[in-house]
Order: structure tokens, then sequence, then C-alpha cells
């Protein structure tokens, strides 16, 4: 039998177990002990029907108990949790709705199986359904709280970015500040959609709004940068770009051929703009070679004589990767160009079969920068993987000529 099922038998077992003992500890009235002796005797019955993999009939039982005693509203709350964390929302979704049912709740009890009921929906896909009951708790006393956290859930699901701001609006009100702002990333997305239709000025409006009265995100910074060099404006472009890298130098990988579009990769004297560039940049942070060297190689940037340099830096740093490259490079030779960029080639080689970006709260790693996490769904938590180990991912046959 699965993990969940034993725990929920063990679950069952142990509240079946206390209710008893509790009913019998302090009534003394013959009525309530006949009660008490019905409310095990279904109590076990319904395990029984669980041990022989028979759900529907044990549901049967446990809904029957809620005409019995008051106290089994809340283990039919619980078990209705168990049965939607196995999967069966159907059979979490009757339970709560026979709860609802009943017209002897109170407003509390009331709240409880209303918002496990939403929960169900939502883990339904039935967002709708779960949209009108969050709503109808988001002025309770009690689920105010998850009830917005829900509806801001199924607006982020739906990319709907008006409701969400919304919702999250209300939630604000409510909850203190962890020092994640959100809704800026909300603009944010509403700013790509537009750009997505060549809307730049929708999309500068939305990138406004995510830094009125709010905390300025790297990424509104970077989306302006895109903008302007979109519209040719390529001087505004790098001010944002470097701003970018102010407010997050983590973000380099991102910046760096960002930067280098805004000039003519043909041009020498435009080569040699963009080398001064990264050179001021390496002025005011003498500690981002290291990322320099790993953002030219992921994204295949080479050529440029102050980057190739940071690279042959970061070999030399690395007792395996100069040991590996002296076998096919000498040290008279290794500065030279072509030596150089056969480097370059075989390490942009390695990075694209490796993880580039990770998320600091959950570990989830991938190959795309994603603003919302795909796996714990937090905002703004990953970033590039800036020192990459690329001696633990060399396969022989990897560094050829």
């Amino acid at each position: 039998m699965p993990a969940e099922s034993t725990l929920l038998l063990a679950t069952l077992f142990v509240i079946a177990a206390a209710a008893g003992w509790a009913f019998a500890r302090f009534s003394d009235n013959k009525q309530r002990q006949a009660d008490t002796a019905q409310l095990s005797a279904d109590y076990y019955r319904g395990l029984n029907y669980l041990l022989n993999q028979k759900p529907d009939e044990a549901l049967e039982v446990f809904m029957r108990m809620t005409e019995l005693d008051d106290e089994a509203i809340e283990t039919h709350l619980l078990l209705g949790s168990l049965f939607r964390r196995r999967g069966e929302v159907d059979r979490a979704i009757r339970i709560h709705q026979n709860l609802i049912a009943r017209p002897d709740l109170t407003g509390l009890q009331r709240d409880q199986a209303l918002y496990a009921l939403g929960e169900d929906y939502l883990k339904a896909g039935l967002f709708d359904r779960a949209e009108d009951l969050y709503e109808q708790l988001a002025e309770s006393e009690t689920h105010s709280v998850d009830a917005l956290e829900g509806l801001v859930n199924i607006y982020e699901q739906e990319r709907e970015w008006l409701r969400a701001i919304e919702a999250r609006q209300r939630l604000e009100k409510l909850l203190t500040p962890d020092g994640r702002d959100v809704i800026p990333h909300y603009y944010c997305e509403l700013a790509q959609e537009a750009l997505k239709r060549k809307a730049f000025t929708e999309a500068r409006q939305f990138l406004k709004k995510a830094r009125t009265g709010r905390n300025r995100t790297a990424r509104g910074a970077m989306m302006r940068g895109d903008i302007a060099r979109e519209l040719g404006d390529c001087e505004l472009a790098l001010k944002l770009y470097e701003r970018t890298l102010q407010q997050d130098p983590e973000l380099l990988s991102e910046i760096l051929p960002r930067a280098h579009g805004c000039f003519t990769k043909t041009d020498k004297e435009s080569t040699e703009r963009f080398s001064r560039l990264v050179t001021e940049w390496i002025t005011r942070n003498e500690a981002i070679r290291d990322e320099l060297a790993y953002a030219s190689i992921v994204n295949g940037l080479v050529g440029v004589p102050v980057i190739d340099e940071a690279v042959l830096e970061y070999v030399r740093q690395s007792d395996a990767l100069a040991a590996l490259f002296s076998a096919v490079v000498s040290d008279e030779t290794i500065q030279d160009a072509g030596a150089i960029h056969r480097i370059h080639k075989a390490l942009h080689r390695i990075a694209k079969r490796s993880s580039r970006y990770r998320c600091r709260d959950c570990g989830f790693s991938g190959a795309k920068l994603y603003w919302q996490c795909p796996s714990c769904k937090s905002w703004d938590t990953t970033r590039p993987i800036g020192h990459f180990r690329f001696e633990s991912l060399l396969h022989p046959g990897v560094v050829t000529g």
C-alpha cells in the first residue's frame, strides 16, 4: 500500500482512538456513551473498507458520521485533505461538499469547509469554481489571507496579471512586508506581452508603473534597455544595462550579450568601444572577472581582447583546466588568437550541456532564466550560475581542435 494510504489509515486510527477515549472520559451521559460507541464502530468499519481497497464504501460511512457528532467535522476536514494529497480530488470534493451542506455549521467551520473545497477545485484545475470560493472568503476574519493567496495563485497560473496585481494589493494590506516586491514583476510580465506585439509605448507605461512607489527591479531596467536598443537608441540602452549591473551584478551573463549587440560586430572601432566599456566594468568591480569569463563562454562571445584575457585567466586559475588545455596548446602558443578560440569553443560546448541558472530558494536549475521559479513559484530567486566548474563536466573527446 502507498505511503499516503498508510498515513491516512494511521491518522484515522489515532483520531478514532482519541475520540473514543475523550468521549468515554468526559461523558457520563448514557445517550452520549451510546453515540460514542456507534461513532467508534463506524470509524473501524470505515477503516476496514479502506484496508480492503474500498474507498467509496469507506466514504459513505465517514460522511454519515457527520450526522452523529460535531466532533467528526474536524476529522472529515483532515480526511478530505489527505484524499486531495493522494490525488483523489473527487473524493475530497464529496467530503467537503457534504460538510458545507450541513445547516448547523458554525461560521468558522463553514469557512474551513469552503476553503478546503476551494483547494480541491484548485487541485482539480477548476479555477473558476475555486476563484468563486476564494472571493467569498476574501473578507472573512479567519481565511482572508489564505483566500487572497489562492486568488493570486490562480491569476499567476492564468497569467491574468492585472487581476493578480489587484489581489496582491489587497493581500499586502493584511501582511507584514517580507522584503520581496512581487507586483513590479507582474507589470514586467505585462510589458513583456506588449513587447511581443511591438507595442513599445504600452510596454514603457507598464514598466513605469512597476517603478512607481516601489523598489526598482534590475529586470525593469534591463527591459527598458531592450526597448531602447530595439528603437535604435543604443546610448540609452547601454546606460540602462549598466544600471542593471549596478542593481544586480549577477545578471552579467544576461547583460553582456545585450551590450555587445549595441555595437557593430564587424566594425573595428565598435569592437574597441565595447572593449573599453567592459574594461570600465572591471575597473569598477575587479571581482567581476570570473563572472565575465563565464558570461562570455556561455554566450559564445569571443574575439574581444579584454574578455579573451579574462577567459585565459580563468583557465589558468583552474589546475584541471590548465592541465587539460596544455595537451592541446602549448604555453607558448596559448596567447594566439587561434588557440584562444579553440579553448573558448571547447568550454562553450561544455556549458551548453549544463544548467546555467539556479533558484536560491529551492535549488531548481535549468538552461533558461525564469523570473518565477517553475518549481517553488518564488519570484526573482533564479540567477545565473556565475562560477561554473567546467572540470566536473569534462568527458574524453570534448576538447578537440
